[in-house]
C-alpha cells in the first residue's frame, strides 16, 4: 500500500541518489538542473499546480523536459510503492516548433571529405533522393 504523505522533495532526493547515476553524463547534469528548478517551485502536487508551473516558465521547451522528468519520477515512485497516481500525467506539454537544420554546401563538403565511406554513401543517397 503506497504511503499517503510522501513529500515530493524526498522523492526528488531518492531519484537523484538512485536513478540519475545510471544515466548518461549529459542526461545526469540536465536532470539535476531540472530537479533543482522543480525543487524550488513545487510543493504539494496536483495537475493544476504542474500546469501553473508549466505556464509560468519562460523556457517552454525546458518546461516540457521538466514535466517529462516529473513523469518518470512518478513512474519510479509507483515502482517503489510510494504513490498510486501520477499528477503529471494529466498535464499537457507546450507545443514545440520542429528544428530543421540544413547544412550549407561548405559544411556538407567538409563533413563529406572526412567521413567514412558508409557515411559518404548515406550522404550521396540523401542528396540524390532529396
Amino acid at each position: 500500500m503506497p504511503k499517503k504523505n510522501v513529500v515530493l522533495g524526498q522523492l526528488f532526493d531518492r531519484y537523484e541518489r538512485e536513478i540519475i547515476p545510471g544515466k548518461a553524463p549529459k542526461t545526469q547534469s540536465y536532470n539535476l538542473l531540472c530537479l533543482k528548478q522543480m525543487h524550488k517551485a513545487i510543493g504539494a502536487v496536483t495537475p493544476k499546480i504542474i500546469a501553473q508551473y508549466r505556464d509560468g516558465r519562460t523556457a517552454k521547451v525546458r518546461a516540457n523536459r521538466e514535466i517529462s522528468l516529473l513523469l518518470h519520477i512518478y513512474k519510479i515512485a509507483r515502482e517503489w510503492g510510494l504513490t498510486q497516481n501520477n499528477s503529471a500525467a494529466a498535464v499537457r506539454k507546450n507545443k514545440e516548433a520542429t528544428q530543421n537544420f540544413y547544412a550549407t554546401e561548405e559544411i556538407s563538403s567538409a563533413v563529406y571529405s572526412i567521413a567514412a565511406s558508409e557515411l559518404r554513401d548515406a550522404m550521396d543517397l540523401a542528396y540524390l533522393t532529396g
